[in-house]
């Protein structure tokens, strides 16, 4: 019955995503008035809901100040401005900014590269005068490499940080096993976004873009500006997305206990007998699939816990690729990941809109050669 609600849930959310974190709410309420929380540890939960909560309204409040402020338009004059003092062409100032997705994207982990990096771009293609098509190809570009690029540090995202802390991997350990699955993963992704925007990168229209933006003009600073700068930001703030971050972590948590554990410590104790690749591609697309669908966070938690209970050499491999599947797998749907809703978010803010049909056909394409890759070097670089 809980994995029913959960699809019922998901078909709401898709079917009307303006009330989609209402949606997600209502169903962990549901599952919990239905009594379906048997064996839950809600201390935990609350706890790691909490904490990541706070940080992820953290990173929304300063985007819309930073916003509210103009940084993100006086950065893109700058950037300009450095681009026309040195010549260079829209397509090197178009490489350009998906390098400096790929270098800081780690350090700002997934959700700060998206909040901070996708309204520059986009402000940067409005100087520019790229075309519609041009300045999606750099929105998509920033959006999907955000994500590709944060395994680097355990603290690039949430799913590294809970992998790291359940199995107290030391930072050097696992910096030995994220930078070659890192550099795979990234030459995949610009090979895969290069790939599928081929045509556009090639010719790069200069028209007029085709689409608008927010406002940008300056405010003036006064007293009762200072007083109400607040209330307006956390007006603006999404809140349906927050609570999609906490309603899907709650019903997920709330699934696992009562039949998720269960499958998944009962396929998972079986793919190391079908040898160490198998057994890594098979968790990583596992985590994937339930990634997808429930997102990333509760998913790479719960499977996490049930890792232990496998007694079998390849272990260490299986807990990567579960590691895999929800940084890089979960970026097939749009609640796969909480940096997903959000780059929706900015974009719906420049009067760019992106239905979750048209992004699950851009994902398939970009995500899954980037998936299967750092899935197969992985069981290369990490032998049992």
């Amino acid at each position: 019955m809980s994995i029913a609600l959960l699809f019922l849930v998901i078909f709401l959310m898709a079917w009307h995503p303006q009330q989609m974190g209402t949606f997600a709410i209502a169903g962990s309420l549901v599952a919990i008035v239905l009594g379906n929380f048997a064996g839950v540890n809600f201390p935990d939960v609350w706890g790691i809901l909490g904490q990541t909560t706070l940080i992820l309204l953290a990173f929304v409040l300063l985007f819309l100040a930073l916003e509210e402020i103009g940084i993100f338009s006086y950065l893109a004059i700058a950037i300009d401005r450095a681009g026309k003092n040195y010549n260079l062409s829209p397509k090197l100032l178009f490489l350009a900014v998906v390098l400096a997705a790929i270098v800081l994207s780690p350090i700002l982990t997934n959700i700060g590269a998206v909040l901070l990096l996708t309204p520059v771009a986009l402000q940067l293609a409005k100087r520019r005068k790229l075309d519609l098509v041009l300045t999606l190809a750099l929105a998509i570009a920033i959006g999907f490499l955000a994500d590709f690029c944060s395994l680097l540090f355990p603290g690039s995202q949430w799913v590294n940080s809970i992998v790291t802390r359940a199995f107290g991997i030391p930072i050097w350990q696992y910096l030995i096993t994220s930078v070659p699955l890192q550099v795979v993963a990234t030459g995949t992704g610009i090979f895969a976004l290069v790939f599928y925007f081929s045509e556009q990168v090639r010719t790069f229209s200069l028209t007029n873009p085709a689409f608008g933006f927010g406002k940008s003009e300056k405010k003036t600073g006064t007293n009762a500006y200072t007083k109400v700068i607040l209330s307006r930001l956390l007006r603006q703030v999404p809140w349906q997305i927050i609570g999609v971050h906490c309603g899907l972590f709650v019903l997920a948590t709330v699934i696992w206990s009562l039949e998720g554990n269960a499958i998944a410590t009962s396929f998972l104790s079986r793919l190391p007998e079908w040898g160490t690749s198998l057994a890594i591609l098979g968790t990583g697309l596992f985590s994937t699939a339930i990634a997808a669908i429930s997102n990333n966070l509760p998913t790479v938690l719960q499977i996490a816990i049930a890792l232990p209970q496998i007694e079998s050499p390849t272990y260490e491999a299986m807990v990567y690729a579960n590691l895999i599947g929800g940084a890089i797998g979960a970026k097939l749907t749009p609640i796969g990941s909480i940096s997903t809703l959000l780059w929706l978010f900015v974009l719906q803010r420049y009067q760019l809109s992106i239905t979750w049909m048209q992004y699950c056909r851009i994902a398939i394409i970009l995500t899954l050669p980037v998936l299967l890759t750092t899935l197969l070097v992985l069981t290369v670089w990490l032998p049992v």
